[in-house]
């Protein structure tokens, strides 16, 4: 009798499990499949100092990578890590010599464009990399940095990017990070979004008029976002990765990602199916996720979690 009612207990907690797990559905999850080094980069001695944002180059499966403490932007190999080459501030400057000092309205203090490369971006429709220099200060006398934004561009498939032009940016902002979506460029700062018009190099909105938001988040500053197909994800300072329909503007997915050990968020591409997120603690990894499908019986799956590192095959 009582092996009969240890059988009955055992067959409910098996329906109620099954109700949870959806076996016939299975759930999606991010796991960590594998990490890049930053000091130094696989196959170098080049050792980053503090890691910002990332952009994805389809086409070289490059990373481009923001590095704000040595003016620099590093170029890796997103599958295997390994450095490729850099770009330094003196490039930048040699590139566009008025860039090199900006006029802050004393002669004893140094003012830059060129001191905080810290946002991204990567636009495949025309081959042209975007690096915003940002500004930390902004209510700082004399100004010791001011925004710009810089253009970089490959003219033939195939052939390396090469510097085109750069703008001052409108002062008295702290970018974030940018995407290009349909052509368009969008701006994060703080928490928002914005459309922001290269053109005319302001903000979308009417003459005279404060623009509005086109996505606000709710899990605290926007670090980085990146697009793939007709979604953009969104990494904030939360550590939560949300994905946003672009064309309802409508949270679709977020995924926690202290989960995968995630302390420090600070930047976000995606490419080749993958997501890379930086990790702003040292030692500055890159964290490579990928989708995977839960199965089967293991904690993980049954309580709604991931495990830290992607199941081998």
């Amino acid at each position: 009798m009582r092996a009969v009612r240890l059988m009955l207990a055992f067959a409910q907690v098996v329906v109620f499990a099954s109700a949870c797990v959806h076996r016939s559905t299975p759930v999606e999850g991010l796991c960590v499949a594998r990490t890049i080094r930053s000091k130094p980069f696989e196959g170098s001695r080049v050792v980053a100092a503090d890691l910002e944002d990332l952009t994805f180059e389809k086409g070289t499966d490059a990373l481009w990578v923001g590095d704000d403490n040595s003016n620099q932007i590093y170029i890796v190999d997103s599958e295997t890590g390994r450095y490729r080459a850099r770009l330094r501030e003196r490039d930048f400057t040699a590139a566009f010599p008025d860039a090199k000092a900006c006029d802050n309205g004393s002669a004893d203090v140094d003012c830059s464009y060129t001191a905080e490369f810290e946002s991204l971006a990567y636009d495949r429709g025309t081959r042209t990399l975007y690096v915003v220099n940002t500004v930390n200060k902004l209510k700082e006398t004399p100004a010791v940095d001011k925004p710009a934004i810089f253009t970089l561009q490959s003219p033939e498939k195939g052939e390396n990017l090469k510097f085109v032009e750069w703008k001052a940016l409108e002062p008295g902002h702290k970018y974030g990070a940018i995407e290009i979506v349909g052509g368009d460029l969008y701006v994060a700062l703080g928490a928002a979004v914005y459309a922001y018009d290269y053109d005319q190099n302001r903000f979308v909105g009417a003459e005279g008029e404060k623009p509005e938001a086109v996505w606000v988040s709710e899990y605290g500053g926007i670090v980085g976002m990146a697009r793939q197909g007709g979604s953009v994800w969104v990494l904030t300072q939360d550590r939560m990765l949300v994905q946003v329909d672009w064309k309802t503007r409508q949270e679709t997915a977020r995924h926690d990602l202290t989960s995968i050990g995630l302390k420090m968020a600070k930047g976000l591409a995606y490419g080749r199916s993958e997501f890379f997120v930086v990790e702003g603690n040292h030692p500055n990894p890159i964290y490579v996720l990928q989708f995977g499908t839960a199965s089967g019986w293991g904690k993980a799956t049954f309580l709604g979690g991931w495990p830290r590192s992607c199941p081998g095959p």
